[in-house]
């Protein structure tokens, strides 16, 4: 009898984890998953349509990373912190810039889910 409560806390124990550790990463500012419906660029990639991590690396606010779902890296470079312009507090999450027809937009900026600041990608000139 004593074993079997044992058991059973070790599983409430266990669920509780998970369960924190799920509330974490969704409300993490620095971690966002944004889906496109067609092909984008970042500078020096293209990001066939699908969902995408974007996060901002270790303690720098500056480098961003972007990754698949399933964790192969795409981009990763340093940014430019700009300030959210207030009209879209809430959305868009990503912004655009101008791409020639037939080719993939590329991604001007992007701004995490409750920051008040966003990240502007350096593209060549």
């Amino acid at each position: 009898m004593a074993k079997r409560n044992w058991v059973l806390a070790g599983v409430a124990v266990a669920l509780m984890t998970v369960g924190f550790s799920a509330t974490t990463a969704w409300s993490n500012p620095r971690v966002n998953h944004l889906t496109f419906n067609r092909a984008v660029a970042l500078p020096g990639v293209t990001l066939p349509a699908g969902t995408y991590v974007f996060e901002v690396v270790g303690n720098s606010s500056d480098v961003v990373r972007v990754s698949s779902k399933q964790g192969r890296h795409y981009f990763m470079g340093f940014t430019q912190r700009i300030e959210r312009p207030a009209a879209r507090r809430s959305l868009p999450i990503a912004t655009f810039g101008e791409a020639p027809a037939g080719t993939p937009q590329p991604i001007a900026a992007w701004y995490p889910i409750g920051s008040s600041r966003g990240h502007r990608f350096l593209y060549p000139q």
